[in-house]
């Protein structure tokens, strides 16, 4: 996960905690109105890219919170006068965070898939009866004895909010624990996980304070501007990071050289043998392959940046080195990638195993040499310079030292010439 993933969703929060607290202080009805019209643009932003980018999870969770939020706000609240209001807000409390955690932690689907469809209509009609079942003469005998559970004995009573039951507190705690274990379990898009958690603790937030309609549309706003960037960064990262490898593709190289000005190297990395490689022991393999050179180019020194230019070549960038730096840099990468064998992850290795190697810790059984490989990358340096005064002709002249490395015998680093006339 990158620092803008983290930082976004963790500066909405603290401003709508900032302004929730200064907000009586500015309570005016011009003000009211206009943070309703900032709720509802966040909420059909969110909307139409859940429906552009298929995310039905997402799209159920602000339909939700849309219907939920335009329930507080004018003019819609003239027309609430008559209900049970405060059993409203009692059920809303307690069934909101139940269901806000269920379409969490719910598989994805596509938006027009029945089941999506089901999730749609069942959302419309919980809040119906939300509204609707506080005004029948059997809710206060029904739901009163709900509400006066004391589930929460262990907590201190001056640490609970008094307006809110201890049943409500506990549903939004569990879900929300429910709603972190399987979002860090089952390793969905960063942006998107850390956007469901936000967003959740911000509608637990809303919900607390629904006695206060303003500052209760404020948290919904923070939860539907949440999820609306969570969005915008996963379509960022389906634009600009290759799904295999989970480094910069080309496009996202192409966007970091138009901005380049001063002086910089590149290094054009190629797999020796990718293809036989693939044809004896599968693409599956051939995938592995590429995860693994592309999380050693991720620890190239020097300050460099790797990308995915394609297929089994990858790109490196070194901004403000020369060609000679940046092939020193090169070299060493080379060295550690061909002294590190490269073994099997077949799916019959021990659960154990694989977890010891994701964390990079020793095995917990000696590995046999006919379970290794040795895999060798080829690389080609080039700088601006002048020869090379556009990013178009460091790259061909990086591609040219390449070719000339794999002519020569592969597994070694050719850097250009960057100081010959052109």
């Amino acid at each position: 996960m990158q620092l803008r993933d983290i930082v976004t969703p963790l500066i909405i929060l603290p401003a709508a905690a900032v302004l929730s607290w200064v907000f009586p202080q500015y309570n005016t009805a011009f003000i009211q109105v206009g943070l309703q019209f900032v709720a509802l643009l966040f909420f059909l932003a969110g909307i139409l890219l859940s429906i552009l980018y298929h995310r039905g999870r997402v799209l159920a969770a602000l339909m939700l919170m849309l219907l939920t939020a335009a329930a507080f706000a004018s003019p819609v609240v003239l027309l609430l006068e008559p209900y049970q209001t405060t059993m409203v807000y009692r059920l809303l409390q307690l069934s909101m965070p139940l269901l806000l955690c269920v379409i969490a932690i719910s598989p994805r689907r596509r938006i027009l898939d029945p089941a999506s469809l089901v999730w749609l209509a069942s959302i419309a009609l919980l809040v119906f009866a939300v509204w609707a079942v506080p005004n029948t003469e059997q809710a206060p005998r029904l739901l009163q004895p709900l509400f006066t559970l004391q589930l929460l004995p262990f907590l201190p009573p001056q640490l609970l909010p008094q307006a809110l039951p201890q049943i409500s507190i506990a549903m939004a705690l569990f879900g929300l624990l429910c709603v972190i274990l399987v979002e860090s379990t089952y390793h969905r898009d960063p942006s998107l996980s850390l956007a469901w958690i936000c967003a959740y603790a911000a509608v637990c937030l809303a919900l607390i304070t629904l006695e206060t309609p303003a500052r209760a549309i404020l948290w919904f706003t923070a939860a539907g501007a949440v999820l609306a960037v969570g969005l915008i960064q996963h379509a960022h990262r389906m634009a600009f990071i290759d799904a295999l490898t989970r480094i910069p593709n080309r496009r996202a190289l192409d966007e970091q050289l138009s901005r380049l000005r001063s002086r910089y190297a590149i290094a054009m990395v190629d797999i020796d043998h990718f293809k036989a490689f693939n044809d004896t022991h599968g693409h599956k393999m051939g995938d592995q392959a590429l995860r693994k050179t592309a999380s050693h180019l991720r620890e190239v020194d020097g300050g460099g940046k790797v990308f995915r230019y394609g297929g089994e070549e990858f790109t490196i960038l070194f901004p403000g080195k020369t060609a000679r730096e940046a092939g020193r840099h090169c070299q060493a990468l080379r060295e550690r990638i061909a002294g590190e064998p490269f073994f099997f992850r077949g799916s019959n290795r021990p659960r154990k195993l694989r977890k010891a190697e994701k964390h990079r810790r020793r095995p917990t059984r000696k590995r046999e040499a006919s379970d290794s490989l040795q895999i060798t990358v080829s690389i080609g340096v080039a700088a601006q310079g002048d020869r090379a005064s556009t990013s178009a002709r460091v790259l061909q002249l990086a591609d040219q030292a390449l070719y000339h490395a794999k002519k020569n015998g592969r597994n070694r680093v050719i850097v250009a010439r960057d100081d010959a006339p052109r």
